[in-house]
C-alpha cells in the first residue's frame, strides 16, 4: 500500500515549480498542475472530517484546487469552502493556500472573492478585480467580526505579498486576504502543524460564516426589505422559497421601529441644513418629508435598514416620481439601525447617507418580479 505523500513535501515542489513558471502547459506546469489540482486536495479530504471539527457552523465543506483558467496562473491555489456560502472562488469567504509568483513562499491565507466574472461579447470569462470600496467594507467588517482574535494568534500576519509580475490577480488577492500563516520556502512546517494552522483557520471562517447568516450590517447582505419582497413575489408566483439565508424577516412592530428612526435621523438632518416646515407625507403620498429653505421645496425619499443600506427597495411610483422632481427632491438612507427585539422592539443608532438632489439612474434599477399579462388568445397545441 503507498504512503501518502506529506502536504509539506507537497508544498515544497510547488514552489520549486514556481521558477519555471509559464503561461503554456510545459512539462513543469502540468506537473504543478497534478498536485495543485489533486494531490494537495487529496491530503486535505483525507483529514476533511477533523477540519469539519473546527467549523460548526457549516456542514458542506469541500476542497477545490486551480492552477489555469485559460492560460496558466501565475498565482496557483488550493481553497477550503463552503459549497453553500462560497459556490466559487468569486463568491465568499474561505481559506486558501496561496502561491507566490516567484516560489519564495505560501500563505495559508483567510480570503475573501477578490474578483467578479464579467462575461465578454463571446462569453469567455473576464475575471475582474472588486473595486476598492467592496473590499475595504468587507475587510473592515471581518476585522471587527474576529475583534482581537486575530492579534493573538501566533505567526499569524495581516499582509501578504506574491510578487506577482504579469497577473493582475495577484493585487487583487493580496488586498482580499484578511490575515494569512505565511510559510517560507526554507522553513516549511511539518504536517502537524499545517494541520493545526488549518484548524485555526477554518474556525476564523466559521465564524465569518455565522456572522454572515446573524449579522444585518454585513457588507453584501440582501436587505430585510428586499427579502420580504422577494418571499412575497416567490408567494404570488406560486414558489417555495428558495432558502436565502441572508436577511432578517421583521415583524410588523419592529419595521415600524426601523422606519421611525429612519424618519427621525432625516428630520434631524434637515433641521440642521437649515430646512424648515418639514411635513410627513408618507402616508398618503408617494415620498416621506416635504422639506422648505428659503423658496425651495424639495420631496424626501427615506429608507431605513438594519444592513448595509447598499440596496433599498423602490416603488414604482417612487421611481416616477423622484425622476420627475429631480432636482428638487432627495434620498435619505439610514442604514445600520440597531434594533431591539425585546415586547416592544426599539431601534437606535443608524448613519446617514444622504443623497440632495436624488438623480435616479434608471439603468441600475435591479427587477426582482414581473407582472406579465397572459394572452387571452393562446397559440392551438400542436399535437
Amino acid at each position: 500500500m503507498a504512503v501518502a505523500r506529506e502536504m509539506a513535501g507537497m508544498i515544497e515542489e510547488v514552489l520549486l515549480l514556481q521558477s519555471d513558471y509559464s503561461s503554456t502547459n510545459t512539462d513543469p506546469m502540468q506537473r504543478r498542475g497534478i498536485i495543485v489540482r489533486r494531490e494537495i486536495p487529496a491530503w486535505i479530504d483525507e483529514r476533511l472530517t477533523i477540519l469539519q471539527s473546527a467549523a460548526d457552523n457549516v456542514d458542506d465543506l469541500r476542497v477545490e484546487g486551480r492552477d489555469a483558467t485559460g492560460p496558466k496562473s501565475e498565482i496557483p491555489w488550493v481553497r477550503i469552502h463552503s459549497r453553500s456560502l462560497s459556490p466559487n472562488a468569486q463568491t465568499g469567504w474561505y481559506v486558501v493556500y496561496l502561491f507566490e509568483a516567484l516560489g519564495d513562499r505560501v500563505y495559508l491565507s483567510l480570503g475573501h472573492g477578490s474578483t467578479q466574472n464579467v462575461p465578454q461579447e463571446d462569453g469567455s470569462p473576464d475575471f475582474r478585480p472588486r473595486s476598492a470600496d467592496d473590499i475595504a467594507l468587507l475587510m473592515e467588517w471581518a476585522q471587527a467580526r474576529l475583534g482581537t482574535r486575530l492579534s493573538l494568534i501566533e505567526r499569524l500576519t495581516t499582509t501578504i505579498n506574491l510578487s506577482a509580475r504579469r497577473s493582475r490577480l495577484g493585487p487583487a488577492y493580496e488586498k482580499t486576504a484578511l490575515c494569512a500563516f505565511p510559510y517560507p520556502l526554507e522553513a516549511i512546517p511539518d504536517d502537524e502543524v499545517l494541520l493545526q494552522d488549518l484548524l485555526v483557520m477554518l474556525n476564523l471562517l466559521d465564524e465569518l460564516y455565522e456572522g454572515e447568516n446573524t449579522d444585518p450590517a454585513v457588507p453584501g447582505r440582501v436587505s430585510e426589505e428586499v427579502t420580504e419582497a422577494l418571499t412575497a413575489i416567490e408567494s404570488a408566483a406560486g414558489q417555495t422559497s428558495r432558502g436565502r439565508k441572508q436577511g432578517w424577516g421583521l415583524s410588523t412592530s419592529e419595521r415600524k421601529a426601523v422606519e421611525l428612526r429612519a424618519m427621525d435621523m432625516a428630520r434631524e438632518y434637515l433641521l440642521r441644513d437649515g430646512w424648515t416646515n418639514i411635513v410627513d407625507t408618507s402616508a398618503n403620498h408617494s415620498y416621506d418629508l416635504l422639506a422648505t429653505k428659503a423658496a425651495l421645496t424639495i420631496k424626501v425619499e427615506v429608507k431605513g435598514t438594519t444592513s448595509s443600506g447598499e440596496h433599498v427597495l423602490l416603488t414604482r411610483n417612487e421611481v416616477e416620481l423622484h425622476c420627475k422632481e429631480f432636482p428638487n427632491n432627495a434620498l435619505i438612507v439610514v442604514k445600520g439601525i440597531v434594533l431591539v427585539r425585546d415586547a416592544l422592539p426599539v431601534a437606535t443608532g443608524g448613519v446617514l447617507v444622504v443623497h440632495l438632489p436624488w438623480e435616479l439612474d434608471r439603468s441600475t434599477l435591479e427587477p426582482l418580479g414581473y407582472e406579465y399579462p397572459v394572452p387571452s388568445h393562446p397559440p392551438p397545441v400542436q399535437s
